[in-house]
């Protein structure tokens, strides 16, 4: 955007902050992602935003979409907390609640 050159934003010592919104919304934008590949990025918390943002552009993908909602997986399969199977990661999952 208008902004001035934001190209310095990927200096390491902030390497794991949570992305601007600013960044969060022209990432969005610049990669043409439908709108649930979109919200499931802005439901992510920072720290997953920031994984996928810092994988750079999806200019390449033959899909976009796709391309971002399986970067959201490999972000949240690499974190520390347990994948729940549900939608939101620390949602319960239906096999723990049959026990």
């Amino acid at each position: 955007g208008a902004k001035g050159h934001q190209v310095q934003r990927w200096r390491k010592g902030i390497a794991m902050a949570a992305p601007t919104e600013d960044e969060l919304e022209d990432f969005i934008k610049d990669n043409n992602v439908d709108s649930r590949a979109a919200s499931d990025l802005r439901e992510c918390n920072g720290e997953v935003q920031r994984k996928v943002i810092a994988r750079g552009d999806l200019s390449s993908a033959r899909n976009p979409s796709a391309a971002l909602l399986a970067r959201i997986r490999d972000a949240r399969n690499s974190g520390s907390a347990p994948v729940s199977r549900g939608h939101h990661a620390g949602g319960s999952t239906p096999e723990l609640e049959e026990f």
